[in-house]
């Protein structure tokens, strides 16, 4: 299964304000319309950090966890659309 993003962001190794502030960069750039975060397994924090920030910002059209669609790398990923 191939799936095509605008963007790709790998937070692996970032803390929560470096990772927030990296999705700032491209979720407020015209002709982004999809974007697939990675923020991997780890301790939850990152995770949570980043899901709270998508789930609560107004440029974001709708999100879908990797879990609730098996998508590859399942509950360390979160696809945005704008």
């Amino acid at each position: 299964m191939r799936h095509n993003f605008d963007i790709e962001i790998d937070l692996h190794g970032c803390h929560v304000d470096e990772a927030i502030r990296r999705i700032e960069s491209v979720l407020y750039r015209p002709k982004s319309q999809s974007i697939l975060v990675i923020h991997g397994h780890g301790t939850g924090t990152l995770r949570k950090a980043v899901r709270e920030f998508v789930a609560s910002n107004s440029y974001v059209r709708e999100f879908v966890l990797g879990e609730d669609m098996n998508f590859p790398g399942g509950d360390g990923v979160v696809i945005i659309y704008t």
